[in-house]
């Protein structure tokens, strides 16, 4: 009779274990927040990542509640939870989620190739975007090239960003920062995205530079500034060398540098047009052309080249003045004022 009352008192104990335990359980597996709630979030799983650990982190990140039950299911389950990119909702019970990342329900995302070219100024690399991305029009783009908050946000992440872009007179506080390139996008990119990762490479490109840089006394925004006249008035390494050793001359001897290039962006006409002598006039302090102006323009003018950067940083060793492009597109340098009049005359 003794054991009998002992075995009936180890089954109610059993009885009363599961049933807590299915309460438990029960309780572990609801939703984190009410169900009503769809919001999604974006949760990323790296590849090689346990199972264990992918739960910790469902844990951590809020979907789920418990790290026991939610490990427990895993393995009873036999589930094999995949690397990838889910949105998933906290309004989903830890099974859905678990399956769910075991099912390998990955978000796909498209990726375009997005090209950049250098010499161009930043209202051609806001069509560029806009015709990639129909999300964004070209006047959205623009006005976030435009922003002065944002570029500021930006000079506090990045060493080639100063307050020298935030001049009141830059048209586009981060013309010449962007690097000419093709770059792979995902179609949901967003525009701080894009231009992030333009800034980016730039920086990246120029780190290898520095001490060359800093030999030279510059920073960034001269040698870009520079660069930008360098890159549009240049046609190849050798001769971009020696619009470099020109500029460098000009400015060592206090002449203006009178360079047509920065007159047609400081007055944003396309270089086929013709510039007046209104335009020439200009005092913008982009207008190098203005013989009152002395030194670098306020900016850069274009999104220069490597080659171009390269250039600058190496001027040739000559002594030139001078330089005028010829009808053939041959570049003629001279340090002697006459020799320059009679290569205009010539064409």
């Amino acid at each position: 009779m003794k054991i009998k009352r002992i075995l009936v008192g180890i089954l109610l104990i059993l009885v009363a274990t599961a049933i807590g335990g299915y309460i438990y359980y029960s309780s572990e597996i609801k939703t984190v927040v009410d169900s009503n709630s769809s919001d999604k979030e974006l949760i990323v799983i790296n590849a090689g990542t346990s199972r264990v650990d992918i739960v910790k982190k469902l844990v951590n990140d809020g979907f789920i509640k418990n790290e026991i039950v939610g490990i427990a299911y895993v393995y009873v389950n036999n589930l094999n939870l995949q690397a990838g990119e889910y949105h998933i909702s906290k309004s989903q019970s830890l099974e859905e989620i678990l399956n769910h990342i075991h099912e390998g329900e990955v978000k796909k995302k498209e990726e375009i190739k997005v090209t950049f070219i250098e010499g161009k100024r930043i209202p051609d690399y806001a069509k560029v975007i806009s015709e990639k991305f129909p999300n964004y029009t070209y006047e959205e783009v623009l006005a976030k090239f435009k922003d002065r908050d944002y570029a500021k946000k930006l000079i506090a992440s990045h060493s080639i960003l100063d307050d020298e872009i935030l001049d009141s007179e830059i048209y586009y506080p981060l013309e010449g920062y962007l690097y000419p390139d093709t770059y792979s996008f995902f179609t949901d990119a967003t525009l701080e995205d894009i231009i992030e990762k333009l800034v980016t490479t730039m920086e990246q490109k120029l780190s290898k530079y520095n001490q060359n840089i800093e030999d030279r006394g510059l920073t960034y925004h001269e040698l870009l500034s520079a660069a930008s006249i360098v890159e549009m008035e240049g046609t190849n390494a050798t001769n971009r060398a020696k619009v470099s050793q020109v500029i460098y001359k000009r400015l060592s001897i206090g002449m203006n540098l009178g360079m047509d290039v920065t007159t047609y962006y400081a007055v944003q006409k396309e270089m086929k047009e013709p510039l007046t002598k209104q335009d020439l006039a200009s005092t913008s302090k982009y207008n190098t052309r203005l013989m009152s102006y002395l030194g670098l323009p306020v900016g850069p003018i274009c999104s220069p080249s490597m080659e171009s950067i390269i250039a600058t940083l190496n001027p040739s060793d000559t002594d030139y003045i001078y330089f005028y492009a010829s009808k053939t597109g041959e570049i003629k340098f001279t340090a002697n004022y006459s020799e320059f009049l009679q290569f205009i005359r010539e064409g």
